[in-house]
């Protein structure tokens, strides 16, 4: 009784996945009963799905050994043997378990493959011999016989072999191609040519066929007719989507080097994306071959809806979102990174994108909301930690959380302390809170010391000056940051500020008036130039 009751509650716990539980069982059986050949099997089953392989053995063994005419006990033996890698015992089982089981084909099939593993080839050969004389001609014996002819280096009677395939069945054209096959892997060019000659006849529309008759002609340098059968392969239905796909890849990858490589490459994926017009691969690769032509309009429609047709794959979205980046399709990509982050809610780059966008769209409580969850999953890669701390730090500021977005810089600046932007940036956003103006002017001056010519870090520099009240220096700074061809309107008004204040009322009004065509909604600046005195109200960058 004690033994019929650990031993179904430990098949109980074992089916719940409680393995543990069912261990402490099965224990206490063989505890009860240290002969038994079934709780040897239980444990040997439950340490497999531990990882205990070899205790795993040792029970498998103990079963086994027990019960020679248990099958079950046999081929958990040879699963043991199989994970340790116990290639000579794994062997011994198999002909053990095909000698008690002799009626058992597949036996004997695991024991032939195993044979050929082990490079028993010629023992491999004979049992495969056995079974055809008991299953006659068949295309799984005789396939891998030929493969074992091909490792003893005897080509003719792997041939052999392949015609006596064909002629058991004259009318499958699929046998017809191993021969066809066979022989271009010898170079036997011309055997190969009547044997797919036969098959146009037979059968003209098959695919495997007419890729088979691209590599011949290939082979013999024939180029063109080669490529009209990669044609009819590719404007073939019958042929899959997939399969096209790691054709066009190799067109792809060879295409840089030559442009009629390229050519080709384009022509087929506009044959596949006809045959096969809602598969995500022909309009993802369509639009490769366009992005690769600079069309980016045309290749953003094809990646969109490669992206409707299977959102699964990341380097489609990448691809999109990229190019909603450089088309300056801002509205796109926030709303193509908002799908990407609910497909891929792991992916850092696709909640910079949305963080980016965002910010670049003025929603920026939804920008840093991004950019702060997908700054988490950035993993031991710090130029792009410090693209997420800028921009939430640029984010955070105009959403007017000014301790997040100094924190942010702060983060940056310990990743990159010579980041010009994140410098500038923090140290501007210092001076228009009116906020540590000394360290405003430290981080100022380093990233003018690090890119002298920048117009905008001259301005930066200058409006913190001003703000200084050190206005004979800061005129002469935001000077030179007027003496560019195309000045920022904020630049403009900063001059023009400074000027008014160092007594020049009538330079001041000039440059305002400059600033205001460049920005005619500027409220303050209509103020300025109406009074003609400052309005301290002054606009952010």
């Amino acid at each position: 009784m004690k033994f019929d009751f650990h031993f179904v509650n430990g098949c109980s716990e074992r089916m719940k996945g409680n393995l543990k539980e069912a261990q402490e069982h099965f224990k206490s059986c063989k505890e009860l009963q240290p002969d038994n050949s079934a709780v040897y099997y239980e444990l040997s089953m439950l340490h497999r799905m531990l990882g205990l392989n070899d205790l795993a053995l040792e029970e498998a063994l103990m079963c086994a050994g027990a019960d020679p005419k248990n099958e079950w006990y046999q081929l958990l033996l040879i699963e043991c043997y199989q994970t340790l890698h116990k290639t000579p015992e794994l062997i011994k089982a198999r002909e053990q378990l095909v000698k008690q089981f002799p009626e058992r084909n597949d036996f004997k099939q695991d024991l032939a493959y195993t044979y050929a593993l082990s490079g028993q080839f010629k023992k491999a050969l004979k049992l495969y011999s056995e079974l055809e004389k008991q299953l006659g001609v068949n295309e799984d014996l005789c396939m891998n016989k030929v493969k074992l002819y091909k490792e003893l280096n005897r080509p003719q009677d792997a041939e052999q072999e392949l015609i006596r395939l064909l002629r058991s069945k004259p009318e499958e054209s699929l046998y017809r191609t191993y021969l066809a096959d066979f022989y271009m892997e010898y170079k036997q060019t011309e055997k190969a040519k009547a044997v797919y000659d036969t098959l146009l006849i037979m059968d003209p529309d098959n695919p495997a066929v007419q890729l088979a008759l691209h590599d011949y002609f290939s082979l013999k340098g024939e180029q063109k007719s080669a490529f009209e059968q990669l044609k009819l392969a590719f404007a073939n239905a019958e042929l899959d989507a997939g399969s096209k796909a790691s054709i066009l890849i190799s067109y792809m990858e060879q295409s840089g080097n030559s442009p009629d490589f390229f050519a080709q490459g384009k022509e087929l994926s506009g044959i596949l994306l006809r045959v096969h017009p809602n598969t995500s691969e022909a309009n993802t690769l369509y639009a490769e071959f366009l992005l690769r032509e600079n069309k980016l309009d045309s290749a953003s429609l094809f990646l969109s809806k490669a992206t409707r047709l299977n959102a699964a794959n990341y380097d489609t979205w990448d691809k999109l979102l990229l190019t909603d980046i450089e088309l300056s399709r801002v509205d796109s990509l926030e709303l193509h990174s908002s799908r990407a982050m609910e497909v891929f809610p792991n992916q850092a780059m696709v909640y910079y994108y949305n963080g980016y966008a965002n910010l670049q769209l003025k929603n920026y409580n939804k920008a840093l909301r991004s950019l702060s969850d997908g700054k988490e999953l950035v993993n031991n890669n710090n130029s792009l930690m410090l693209r997420f701390l800028s921009s939430a730090g640029d984010a955070a500021y105009y959403a007017e959380r000014y301790e997040t977005a100094f924190k942010n810089y702060e983060d940056a600046l310990k990743i990159d302390p010579d980041n010009t932007y994140v410098l500038n940036n923090y140290a501007y956003f210092l001076s228009l809170k009116n906020m540590d103006l000394e360290k405003a002017e430290k981080l100022s001056k380093r990233s003018l010391e690090l890119r002298p010519e920048e117009k905008n870090y001259m301005d930066t520099y200058g409006w913190i000056l001003y703000m200084q009240k050190r206005y004979a220096e800061a005129e002469v700074w935001l000077a030179k940051a007027c003496a560019a061809p195309a000045v920022n309107a904020n630049v403009l008004e900063h001059y023009g500020d400074v000027l008014f204040q160092n007594n020049k009322p009538d330079l001041a009004i000039q440059q305002w008036i400059k600033a205001l065509e460049s920005n005619p909604n500027n409220e303050s600046l209509k103020a300025k130039i109406k009074c003609k005195c400052l309005n301290e109200k002054h606009d952010e960058k």
